[in-house]
């Protein structure tokens, strides 16, 4: 008889936890994702008048990982304007005891951004900027920032597409692979996060740009290379303003910098140590003759 009490006993116990765990799980793999969904597609159509396009949007539950496919933001005139082909975001349950957001890794793969200026100067990502909420308070200066942990961020295989056709000639040109590492960030604590970012052009045309990054106070130093930039590429976007023509060379600068947004006004300051010119060929501006009838 006792043993039949306890096994109802354990029965009362073990089926009420059972369904929780199906509950959180049913949520977790299914319900999470449409709401990701119809969340993004609900702010993008509200504010932005747009369709947004998603793919694949997994959640695990148990590990805490989310995956995000194929990912298209339309511009104005409906090219892609912000794209990604993977986002992946692992948070891990010391979010809880560091009471912010913890991620052990934030992975976002093939992303695309197109950066138009349009032909009356604007730039097309003004488009997203929101108007203030009218119930927002105002943040004091002094307030420190959300409490936020990062182990490693990184960008892959990043694209860069540069329009500018408010240019009396119509300028455009691409930036890729561009890659981005950041490791061991967080907005508190005394330990600064260390980043690299690098990217080329289809000319061979490199930048590299290292160094470390706090926010409290918004701290950033480290090194910054322009290698190989070709006088070509600076001659199409200039050759309006001047008489004269670039038509063979490279440039490469190097050096380190100090930014910080403790003194008022933000204090910056920049030193150049090597400053390289090869091949620098300039002629006078030849331009095309032209008939009168």
């Amino acid at each position: 008889m006792v043993q039949v009490r306890i096994r109802r006993l354990l029965l009362w116990v073990a089926l009420p936890a059972l369904v929780l765990v199906l509950l959180y799980t049913f949520l977790g793999f299914h319900v999470v994702p449409r709401l990701l969904r119809s969340g993004v597609h609900d702010f993008v159509s509200k504010n932005y008048h747009r369709e947004v396009a998603i793919g694949e949007i997994r959640f695990n539950p148990y590990t805490l990982r989310l995956h995000v496919r194929d990912f298209s933001l339309p511009d104005a005139d409906g090219k892609p304007m912000l794209a990604f082909q993977h986002l992946l975001v692992d948070l891990t349950v010391a979010s809880i005891w560091h009471w912010g957001p913890d991620f052990e890794a934030i992975v976002l793969e093939q992303p695309f951004a197109r950066v138009l200026i349009e032909p009356d100067g604007v730039l097309n990502f003004s488009d997203l900027a929101l108007p203030p909420s009218p119930e927002a308070k105002p943040t004091p200066p002094d307030t420190k920032p959300a409490r936020l942990f990062i182990k490693h961020l990184s960008v892959v295989g990043g694209n860069v597409a540069f329009e500018d056709l408010a240019h009396p000639s119509p300028f455009q040109t691409e930036i890729k692979p561009i890659s981005f590492d950041l490791r061991d960030f967080a907005t508190v604590g005394k330990d600064v996060g260390k980043y690299s970012l690098t990217g080329s052009s289809e000319a061979g045309e490199r930048f590299s740009w290292t160094g470390s990054l706090d926010t409290y106070p918004l701290t950033s130093r480290g090194r910054f290379e322009f290698a190989n930039v070709q006088a070509k590429t600076i001659w199409n976007y200039l050759r309006d303003s001047v008489q004269f023509e670039l038509p063979s060379g490279a440039i490469s600068v190097a050096g380190e910098y100090d930014f910080t947004a403790a003194t008022s006004p933000v204090g910056l300051g920049v030193t150049v140590h090597d400053i390289t010119v090869t091949d620098l060929g300039c002629a006078p501006r030849v331009r095309p003759m032209t008939t009168s009838s």
